[in-house]
């Protein structure tokens, strides 16, 4: 895990869910394979061409801003998909309830920094997928609020969603740090809006940055240079 500008007093935090709160890579595939054959229907295609074109815009996207791959919700707008017809093709399709589980220590560890901490989730799925992904995996309780696309409008990595959250959770951002898996959608948007953050690699890190946190208040680690960053690993 990396900080960046992590503030001398934290007040609260904000978390991204993939891959951050879970580790599940056939949760994954299932929600890349709904839109796509959703996409695919709204186009008269099969899935495979479709498939074919999702992919292609990304990787040329990528090619053009060095290395950085955008959202599936941002790559569906480049398509023509309005923002509205992603929230309800992923409220009808995703069913986060058939594949994740409970994480006990991930679970306790939230628990203990919600006590002491507003924390609130942002994703890029519709908050409705964010509240059951978080029911499925036992961690709705700790959260104050999921800010999702139906409710910014746009997907990270557009600063909008930690706007929102740090007005929700009526701290400054400059008291706020942001944890997520990617620096380009989860860090960096968040930095540019005055907050904090810690690049995870995965659940355990989540519970490391947590203990961190807990062990640690009021001493703030050595931030890393988010120049020094590689998008492309992420």
């Amino acid at each position: 895990m990396e900080f960046f500008s992590i503030p001398e007093s934290v007040r609260g935090f904000v978390f991204d869910i993939d891959h951050t709160l879970y580790t599940n890579e056939e949760y994954g595939r299932h929600q890349t394979h709904v839109l796509i054959e959703s996409l695919a229907r709204e186009r008269g295609e099969d899935p495979e061409t479709t498939e074919a074109v999702v992919n292609e815009y990304r990787s040329e996207f990528a090619r053009k801003n060095g290395g950085r791959t955008p959202s599936l919700g941002n790559t569906f707008l480049a398509l023509g998909i309005p923002i509205e017809t992603s929230v309800r093709w992923r409220d009808e399709n995703i069913r986060p309830e058939l594949y994740l589980d409970r994480n006990d220590e991930l679970a306790a560890a939230l628990e203990r920094l919600a006590r002491e901490y507003g924390c609130i989730a942002v994703t890029n799925n519709p908050s409705g997928v964010g509240r059951r992904t978080l029911r499925a995996i036992g961690l709705q309780a700790f959260f104050i609020d999921v800010i999702g696309l139906d409710r910014s409008g746009v997907s990270k990595p557009s600063p909008r969603p930690f706007e929102l959250a740090a007005s929700v959770l009526g701290v400054d951002a400059a008291g706020i740090v942001s944890v997520g898996d990617r620096f380009e959608v989860d860090i960096e948007p968040a930095l540019a809006v005055g907050m904090g953050g810690v690049l995870v690699g995965g659940v355990d890190d989540t519970v490391a940055t947590i203990e961190f946190f807990l062990t640690h208040s009021g001493s703030a680690p050595i931030s890393s240079d988010p120049d020094a960053v590689e998008d492309s690993d992420r």
